[in-house]
Formats: C-alpha cells, structure tokens, sequence
C-alpha cells in the first residue's frame, strides 16, 4: 500500500493499526514460522504515524520471520520526539544497515550521533627535536591518539550525492548516493510519479 505523503496525517490511526498488525503478527509467531515470501516494511517519514510498541520489537522478532522494515525520517530528533531517547536507541541500534546523507547545517545532534556511530581510528604522531646540543643527535618520539573518522561539522559539510554508509559490523564508507530516477541501471524500471 502507498500513501501519498499529503495524506498520511489524515490517514495516521488506520496506518498505524495496519502497521501494529503486521509487526504483531511477526512478534507473535516468534520465529516459528517465516512467511512464504519476503515482505519489506517500507516506512517513510513513520514518526509522522506516532508511537507505534510494535515497532520497538522489529528488530529482535521480525527479522527471522521474514519480514524487513525500511524506515525513512529526516533526523534523530523526529524520532526522539515520538519515541524518547531510550527507545530511538534501541530502533537506532537495530538496524542493520544505516544511511546518513542530506543532513541541514542545523542537524547537528544527528551528525554527532553519526560521528558516534562511524567510531574512531588510532593516528600516530612523530615529533621530532628541532635541535639538540652539541655532540648530541635530535631526539624523535611517536605517540597515539584517537580521533573521529568524521567529526559531526564533517558529515554537516558533506557534499551533495555522498552518503555515509554503516552495514553491521563492516567498516563504515563514504558513498557516492544513487540517485534512482537519474541512474542508468533505473531507466525503464520505474513507473512515473503518479502525483506529476
């Protein structure tokens, strides 16, 4: 079922029992039983839906059930408004893989999560003595120090069409975004925009 975003808060109550249903339907079968056929949960903008327990639950049931979700929002802050910090964790924390692009300059707690979440490297430093006294040679040390792989004003300042990509537990990766009405591998496999 599509619905077109200028009818979404009109229709929020039936779309969130549609969607409490479909996800309780995967808590209640535990993983007993996957469904013939994979079903992805595309949920975009969702928090405009309100708070939905089910959903909290997506990650630890529905999965092995068959079911994937595809949730969509513009920031951090969207869901925190809905769901509250503990529980944007645990929905931040389930999902497996992460898109970070298009971040406004005024995003900034969503890009110091992200920083967060992209983790740290290890930089090693060489300094060496600029002189040393007669007869004796300069003195060179090395030290360690741990800084972001982005820093949040970093990923605010991202080009347009990059995209930061965090899967499990593989490295993280800056990506060029796919654009799916430009890309060539997308010409003739979509349908027009119904609403144009």
């Amino acid at each position: 079922m599509v619905v077109p975003l200028d009818q979404v808060d009109a229709q929020a109550v039936f779309l969130r029992l549609l969607t409490n249903i479909i996800l309780g339907m995967a808590v209640r079968l535990e993983g007993a039983k996957k469904t013939k056929k994979n079903v992805l949960l595309v949920l975009d903008e969702f928090v405009r839906l309100g708070r939905m327990e089910k959903l909290i639950n997506i990650a630890n049931v529905a999965a092995g059930c068959g079911i994937k979700a595809l949730i969509i929002t513009q920031d951090k802050g969207q869901i925190e408004s809905v769901y509250g910090k503990g529980d944007t964790a645990s929905i931040l924390g389930s999902c497996v893989t992460t898109r970070i692009f298009g971040l406004g300059r005024a995003e900034f707690e969503t890009a110091n999560w992200a920083a967060n979440a992209l983790g740290d490297q290890t930089v090693l430093t060489r300094t060496k003595q600029s002189s040393a006294k007669f007869g004796e040679s300069r003195r060179t040390s090395t030290a360690e120090q741990r800084q972001k792989l982005m820093t949040a004003d970093q990923i605010l300042e991202m080009k347009t069409g990059k995209m930061l990509l965090l899967t499990g537990s593989k490295p993280p990766a800056l990506v060029d975004a796919i654009v799916s009405h430009r890309h060539p591998a997308y010409r003739g496999k979509l349908d027009r925009n119904p609403m144009v």
